[in-house]
């Protein structure tokens, strides 16, 4: 018997879905913003069918222990045919992202999608294709990584109608030939 969890959305800012292009279908993870690190933390992962996602990654944990950002992962399931043979069935939904309204640094926006991009680089035959190929499926893996970041920190940017953004000054980057 499946039963679903509901999230409290009443701090729920934004929700949206970043979408995974990985052949021969489209997957996606469901992005979530929310009002505060306590509604985050109490909505984390819960829409979907119970034991359906794995435990959360995040990152650093506030002062009270609380994450203040969260990827969860959906766990896979294997279909065992009559002849013995196995099927891994992945469903269109890969996980969720989620995030607090004006706490969204950059180096925690790309953290996340790292894992996003880690938790779907087995998916499609491109990758698991090009593996034996040298450089090829780290390239693949970039670009996924770099499209994920692009998207989220884009929706981020749309979404939060947070005011208190300072500027920044950019560290210094030293290259070194």
């Amino acid at each position: 018997m499946s039963w679903k969890l509901r999230k409290d959305r009443t701090e729920l800012v934004a929700e949206g879905r970043v979408w995974i292009d990985a052949p021969p279908r489209k997957h996606y993870y469901s992005i979530y913003l929310w009002g505060s690190t306590a509604a985050l933390n109490a909505a984390q992962c819960a829409d979907s069918v119970a034991n359906s996602l794995q435990q959360p990654n995040w990152f650093e944990a506030a002062d009270d222990g609380a994450a203040l950002a969260i990827v969860c992962h959906s766990n896979r399931r294997i279909r065992v045919h009559a002849d013995g043979t196995e099927t891994e069935i992945v469903r269109p939904k890969l996980g969720e992202m989620h995030f607090e309204q004006g706490n969204w640094p950059m180096d925690m926006v790309a953290h996340e999608c790292l894992h996003v991009a880690l938790g779907s680089a087995d998916l499609g035959p491109d990758l698991r294709d090009l593996k034996d190929q040298e450089g090829t499926a780290e390239e693949v893996l970039c670009y996924r990584l770099g499209a994920t970041f692009d998207a989220v920190y884009r929706w981020l940017w749309e979404v939060d109608p947070s005011d208190g953004w300072e500027a920044v000054e950019a560290p210094a980057v030293r290259v070194v030939a």
